[in-house]
């Protein structure tokens, strides 16, 4: 009984074991951006990979982690189908962002012991010469110096103060370009431990195949933290000549993840609206009629009727009128939304395109 108490439990344990899911971990770079004046749309695939029969969960790590996920979209390449997509934040990996924040103090380390050892020498040139100048008195009171000593002691003095000089004019020189890489590399770290201690995202999909085959991963989403605007390049040869126009872009992005060569487009749309032409409704303005022209009679009993000048009654009628137009014009506006519905162009680049994450304008 013992013994068929134990079959009946590695029976069970090895059929949870075969109905668990396989998992797998891909990389999915990007491909595609098209960049938008307020946004981005990233286009991500995955080189080919095998999965087996049924079903398994692929897990992408290291994206954006404002992507928008009512935008995102996923294909499967071969004969399988994606049954779900999880969206989950991912605080502790950044093993990118941590090699290049290690290789970078390295870097500054090593900066730092150049630039010690060029105060050494600064010093010893310094020593040197206070050496020089304290034993530059030769001969005594009661005897001279002859000329052939003096002309060698004078050619050394200017020799070896001149080879000072210039080694202590070298080290200075030296000693602020390691400043200013100093500098360059200590932005750069700040940079990275502000991205560091972002979050990323991570979709976790639950696929399912019919056969074992080769497959591919195809995503596409929205990020908000990206932007361009136009910029004009306006050219004149001469006087008298036709202008050139060229036209750029400024773009910059903050998403957490660099656009390393990537395919870049430049589009005017929106992503949440529709891309058609706008559907203008007319304005109709109402004509006025002008008031008839008062007659006033005079004491007497006779007509008398103004031909030019007008009374201060008749100019306020008149400008109550103009005050009544504005009325009716404003009465028969639309409400129209301001950009809504228009058509849009798009700008490819003829070779891709590199745009860091951090926030920089790039022309």
């Amino acid at each position: 009984m013992k013994a068929l108490t134990i079959i009946l439990i590695l029976i069970t344990a090895s059929t949870n074991i075969i109905a668990a899911p396989a998992e797998k971990q891909v990389d999915a770079g990007i491909d595609r951006v098209t960049l938008f004046y307020s946004g981005a749309q990233i286009e991500r695939s995955s080189k080919s990979f095998s999965l087996e029969t049924g079903q398994a969960v692929i897990t992408v790590k290291g994206l954006e982690q404002d992507l928008a996920e009512n935008s995102i979209r996923v294909g499967l390449t071969g004969n399988g189908k994606i049954l779900s997509v999880v969206k989950r934040m991912e605080f502790l990996e950044q093993t990118a962002a941590n090699q290049k924040i290690t290789d970078l103090e390295k870097k500054l380390q090593q900066l730092d012991r150049e630039k010690e050892e060029l105060h050494l020498s600064t010093k010893v040139f310094d020593q040197e010469k206070i050496l020089l100048v304290t034993n530059m008195k030769l001969g005594s009171e009661q005897h001279g110096v002859q000329v052939q000593a003096l002309r060698e002691a004078s050619d050394f003095y200017r020799l070896r103060m001149g080879e000072i000089e210039k080694g202590i004019l070298n080290n200075n020189r030296k000693i602020k370009d390691i400043d200013l890489e100093i500098s360059r590399i200590k932005r750069q770290l700040n940079d990275l431990n502000y991205q560091k201690n972002k979050p990323s995202s991570t979709l976790e999909l639950t696929v399912e195949l019919k056969a074992a085959g080769t497959v591919r991963i195809l995503m596409d989403y929205y990020v908000p933290a990206a932007r361009w605007v136009p910029v004009y390049d306006i050219r004149v040869d001469e006087a008298g000549e036709p202008v050139s126009i060229v036209r750029k872009a400024s773009a910059a992005q903050s998403t957490g993840v660099d656009w390393t060569n990537v395919s870049l487009t430049f589009s005017t749309g929106n992503p949440r609206e529709r891309a058609s032409k706008p559907e203008l409704n007319p304005w109709y303005l109402r004509e006025i009629k002008p008031e008839p022209v008062m007659q006033i009679r005079g004491m007497a009993g006779s007509a008398v009727t103004p031909t030019v000048k007008k009374s201060e009654a008749v100019m306020e009628m008149a400008m109550e009128e103009v005050m009544d137009m504005s009325y009716y014009v404003q009465e028969s506006m639309p409400e129209v939304a301001v950009g809504a519905r228009q058509s849009l162009l798009e700008f490819t680049l003829a070779s891709p395109a590199s745009i860091p994450s951090d926030n920089k304008e790039y022309t």
